[in-house]
């Protein structure tokens, strides 16, 4: 009854539920072993077609593919167009970004930006609080070189988007820029990694208009949040993850470069010689970052991947993800709790609901008005099948600095809270059987009874 009124009430989700033959023949462990994965943001699904494909490769290939330079005419083939495909999941092209650079993982993207960008103490660089924790190695670079760094923070109350902050931050230091010189870029998250909120390209416009370079991160956003539009607004640069994108292969990112601003880094760029920075298949690729290392092998991978992608259409895991996030939302707030203290019994962070993308940050409170712990809860979950993650901000490298410099702590360096991500091939199913967990927690007696099992189990464990 209440899978019959979800789709009465969520038209797009109808529309596309020919995915959930994919979820039965591609990632058919999940229906099988009864799993409700919403951890797709820490830990993405492949399929079995990847694993397939991919096996049958190493079988055939891998003598020939270990070298970055694929040698078998095979390999090429598989390969090619490799550039075009990765950007067509941004709806970019080649013409408007030449330059595309493979790299060992986010961190290592955000790592190569700081290092081929002019950063010196004329330059100034703008992010938001919820930023992915790879920021630090361009907010250390930026120290080093005497760059200045402006953070938007976000509302601690509910960790709303600091959309107003941020336009406040770029009228304040677009005077001190040189349009179209470099010196100021504004780092833009597609969707947070911290409470799933949506920045959208509509931000790199007013980037834009003050003189900023825009950098774009999309790693969280694909493919879960759809189609990731950047044709209209064009920011300068763009980071990514093809392992949150496609599942495998691990460890690989991905940094292009605009056409128009290639002159400010391509000298640094192609002078680098750690790692290895080599041209396959038409990708630039820095093969080698903390021992990761990307070869023929990968980019088969890689290859496979996008086919399975391609195959479903990034269209529709994004129509459907907005629909269980919607109905998420909508029924995490309509949990009370029983009796005459019939208080709301879950918290939610982020912005508003247009906002939105294809995360739920949520805290569940007690009858009292206490958070009752994140990680519990996700051990609880644990116990009935169900994955999820947690979030907080007590390593984030925008809030744990700033703590340890004041005499007070900042008060998101304690902030912690369960996070639902949804990804390619969640469900009603995954969504309705997570709400029925959540209500086992209006039972005060369940809430205390599990806590306190809990502590127990954990402290004979380390016994």
């Amino acid at each position: 009854e209440a899978e019959e009124q979800f789709l009465d009430d969520y038209e797009d989700y109808f529309e596309n539920l020919s995915l959930d033959n994919v979820r039965k023949e591609q990632y058919s462990n999940l229906d099988l072993q009864r799993v409700v994965h919403l951890d797709y943001a820490n830990n993405p699904l492949f399929s079995s077609y990847q694993v397939e494909e991919h096996t049958q490769f190493l079988l055939e290939e891998a003598p020939c593919s270990a070298s970055i330079l694929p040698s078998s005419s095979r390999l090429r083939n598989r390969i090619v167009g490799l550039q075009n495909r990765i950007l067509g999941m941004l709806n970019a092209s080649k013409d408007d970004y030449p330059t595309l650079v493979l790299t060992a993982g986010v961190s290592a993207s955000f790592r190569l930006f700081a290092e081929i960008y002019p950063l010196d103490r004329s330059s100034q660089i703008l992010v938001c609080q919820d930023a992915h924790e790879s920021i630090r190695h361009l907010v250390s670079a930026a120290a080093r070189s005497g760059t200045r760094v402006s953070v938007a923070g976000l509302r601690s109350t509910d960790l709303a988007a600091p959309r107003g902050e941020i336009q406040r931050l770029l009228n304040k230091m677009a005077s001190r820029l040189v349009i179209g010189q470099g010196g100021g870029v504004v780092v833009i998250p597609a969707q947070s990694g911290l409470t799933g909120t949506r920045y959208g390209v509509d931000w790199i416009k007013q980037t834009h208009a003050k003189g900023w370079h825009a950098l774009l991160d999309v790693s969280i956003a694909l493919p879960a949040a759809g189609v990731v539009d950047v044709a209209i607004e064009r920011p300068e640069f763009v980071v990514g993850s093809l392992h949150h994108a496609l599942g495998y292969p691990p460890g690989v990112g991905f940094l292009a470069i605009r056409r128009d601003v290639e002159a400010l880094v391509m000298k640094k760029l192609k002078s680098r010689t750690s790692p290895a920075f080599v041209e396959a298949a038409g990708v630039h690729i820095a093969c080698e970052d903390g021992g990761m290392v990307i070869n023929g092998l990968t980019l088969a991978a890689v290859a496979t991947g996008l086919d399975h992608l391609e195959s479903i259409g990034m269209d529709r895991i994004g129509k459907r993800v907005e629909c269980l996030a919607a109905w998420l939302h909508a029924n995490l707030k309509r949990i009370n709790h029983v009796g005459e203290n019939s208080r709301p019994m879950i918290k939610v962070y982020g912005s508003k609901e247009r906002e939105r993308g294809s995360m739920v940050v949520f805290n569940l409170v007690d009858s009292t008005g206490n958070l009752f712990p994140p990680h519990i809860v996700r051990s609880l979950a644990e116990k009935q099948n169900i994955k999820l993650g947690t979030c907080g901000f007590a390593n984030h490298p925008l809030v744990a600095p700033i703590s340890q410099r004041s005499s007070s702590a900042h008060p998101l360096a304690t902030f912690r809270a369960v996070k639902i991500s949804l990804g390619t091939v969640s469900n009603f199913q995954d969504a309705y059987r997570f709400v029925q967990f959540l209500l086992r927690f209006r039972d005060e007696e369940y809430m205390s009874v599990e806590a306190m099992g809990f502590i127990e189990e954990s402290a004979f464990k380390q016994r």
